[in-house]
């Protein structure tokens, strides 16, 4: 039983990187061709 508790929680942790990951990906994605384009107009 502890070690089931253990091991969801582990799955849990590797599901919020996952998630933390994607998130961060889709920000940088979203912003940074908006920096890219402000940096070459000027």
């Amino acid at each position: 039983m502890h070690l089931n508790v253990q091991v969801s929680g582990f799955h849990g942790f590797m599901v919020f990187k996952l998630f933390d990951m994607l998130l961060r990906s889709f920000l940088f994605l979203r912003f940074f061709p908006n920096i890219f384009i402000n940096e070459d107009s000027l």
